[in-house]
Parts: structure tokens; C-alpha cells; sequence
């Protein structure tokens, strides 16, 4: 499990040492998405950005989900959990 803050203006790829076929990118707007990915269907990827509190994408085939877990109104920072 991995926890990291969706700060606005913050761009981004990044990937696990677990499974680095799976990349994430955090995009400036302060949402989150799977950029590329070497499972068979690509679901994850076509799930789009995810931002708002409560939204989530999986990658089922190599174990990852994403989970927005709230916002800081105030600063503009979303807290997500990775789970791997």
C-alpha cells in the first residue's frame, strides 16, 4: 500500500519496482490515471483520470488499485491510496 497526495500544478509518471509495465501519470488538475499497462484488455487505462473522492480504477490482471480517498478543500490536495 502506498499513499501520495494529488497535489494541483504537479505532473508526473510513475511506477512501482513490483510491476513497472504498469505506469501511472498525476496530472496537474490534480487527478490520477494508468498510462500504459501490459494487461491483456487495457480496462484501467480506459477508465480515464479519477479525482474526486471515492472514485477509483483497478488493474485486476496485475493486482493494482487506485482509491481517491478525500480532499483538502482548502489546499487543493487529494489523498490517494495505491494498493498493490
Amino acid at each position: 500500500i502506498d499513499r501520495i497526495e494529488l497535489t494541483e500544478g504537479l505532473v508526473r509518471d510513475f511506477s512501482y519496482p513490483e510491476n513497472p509495465a504498469v505506469i501511472f501519470r498525476q496530472y496537474a488538475d490534480g487527478t490520477i490515471a494508468f498510462l500504459e499497462s501490459d494487461c491483456p484488455d487495457h480496462v484501467c487505462v480506459k477508465t480515464g483520470r479519477i479525482g474526486r473522492a471515492g472514485a477509483f480504477a483497478a488493474c485486476v490482471p496485475n493486482h493494482f488499485l487506485v482509491v481517491i480517498e478525500g480532499k483538502d478543500q482548502g489546499e487543493g490536495i487529494h489523498d490517494v491510496d495505491l494498493i498493490a
